[in-house]
């Protein structure tokens, strides 16, 4: 929707070039560089197509000319526009998940209607540009396949009914039918599909339970070797008196240079956020945080863990399986019939060494050092665990740098996984 008055000329539509640049209806003012589609009148571009318009081509409580835009964009343009230029808006998350094709002309009818019983006025006469090229899916179905997929029995006229009822157009022949799929559904692809859709119309609630029936040699085939080391280490914590967490594989850049031995950390084009815009190089800063936001909320005598991957570079060999695990406050609560006392490295490296018994290490075969320790560790109060020349992992208290940025004193323990023999 544009001020008519304020547009110079026709409007095209185009991809930005370089030099390109708008002010959008967020305050913002954006760079376009190349390959975003905008739409453009003689002058300028007035809109990021699909994902938001200008603010000096839109309308205000002066506005008496009006030129309203009905437009269907291609989902992948709209997606790589938002992700160029980290905007946020309700035309974005609609373009980029597929709208329905046929809604322009109905979508432009609509606008016209309620401006004119809002505002009143006249209306122009319309004008259309540009083919639709998307063709009409239809998906081969056999409603035995309902059973066979989702063990559920639906017989052959409600099935037919439902998918009528969805906007579903069929043709029926004997134990099959082919459906013509409804314009607006961009997520129905296949059989699957249409088992999925049926079965959700009858209701989830309606499908029985089922025991599967499992070899004692399938039982050992079901979790791969990974799920089942890291289900060994998250067990032995667990009994250690630890919490375990599950947090997000980002972190902020602020943590990452914390944290980071080689500066080469994996920064997202689109984060979620700017607290999470780096892919971890460790499982401590988010454990750390999440341990000091629960002490801030009265929770003082806990231990957290993960077990989770991490990322010291993009190849894939870089993405390593590592546990994690940090303690602080007293050991126990507080008690008539002892003294207390404050955790210290001996917990966690009782912690790391449970972990690799229940993998199966012999203890003995392991070494200690304090030669080239990470930077975060305490340099006469931590060591590294060696298997050989291998670095399985390292624990100790965190260097005093790090306990006075977070004003609490931790031990902690860092494992790789995959380097466990």
């Amino acid at each position: 929707m544009f001020d008519a008055k304020k547009l110079k000329g026709d409007l095209s539509i185009r991809m930005s070039n370089k030099g390109d640049d708008i002010f959008a209806l967020d305050g913002k003012k954006y760079n376009l560089e190349e390959k975003v589609l905008i739409i453009t009148d003689e002058n300028k571009p007035v809109s990021i197509a699909g994902v938001m318009g200008s603010e000096p081509s839109s309308c205000d409580e002066n506005t008496t000319e009006m030129f309203l835009e009905s437009a269907y964009f291609d989902s992948k343009y709209i997606a790589n526009s938002g992700r160029r230029l980290n905007i946020q808006s309700d035309a974005r998350y609609r373009f980029e998940r597929g709208v329905d094709p046929s809604s322009v002309d109905k979508g432009i009818d609509l606008m016209t209607q309620l401006v004119l019983e809002i505002c009143g006025g006249e209306v122009s006469e319309e004008v259309q540009a540009g083919q639709l090229h998307t063709k009409k899916k239809s998906i081969d179905f056999e409603y035995k396949k309902l059973e066979k997929i989702g063990g559920l029995k639906i017989d052959i006229g409600t099935q037919q009914n439902i998918l009528k009822n969805l906007g579903f157009i069929l043709k029926h022949n004997g134990n099959y039918c082919s459906l013509s799929v409804p314009s607006w559904r961009h997520d129905i692809h296949e059989e699957v599909d249409i088992v999925e859709e049926l079965l959700r119309v009858n209701g989830y609630d309606k499908l029985e339970d089922e025991q599967i029936k499992i070899d004692s040699y399938s039982r050992k085939r079901i979790l791969s070797y990974e799920e089942h080391r890291n289900r060994l280490i998250s067990s032995a914590l667990v009994k250690r008196g630890l919490y375990e967490a599950v947090t997000f594989s980002f972190i902020s850049k602020k943590d990452a240079i914390l944290y980071n031995l080689s500066d080469n950390f994996i920064e997202l084009d689109n984060p979620i956020s700017e607290e999470l815009s780096i892919m971890r190089p460790s499982l401590l800063p988010n454990l750390l945080n999440k341990f000091v936001n629960n002490h801030n909320k009265g929770l003082k005598n806990k231990g957290l863990f993960e077990v989770g991957a991490i990322y010291l570079g993009e190849n894939e060999d870089q993405q390593i399986s590592c546990s994690a695990g940090i303690r602080s406050g007293q050991v126990l609560g507080r008690h008539w019939s002892s003294d207390n006392r404050e955790v210290d490295i001996y917990d966690v490296k009782k912690d790391i060494f449970n972990i690799l018994e229940a993998l199966g290490l012999n203890i003995e075969s392991v070494s200690l050092s304090t030669d080239k320790l990470p930077k975060w560790y305490h340099p006469g109060r931590a060591a590294s665990i060696n298997l050989g020349k291998i670095i399985l992992g390292y624990f100790g208290e965190l260097h005093p740098k790090y306990t006075d940025y977070y004003s609490i004193k931790f031990v902690s323990f860092e494992l790789f996984n995959n380097k466990v023999p």
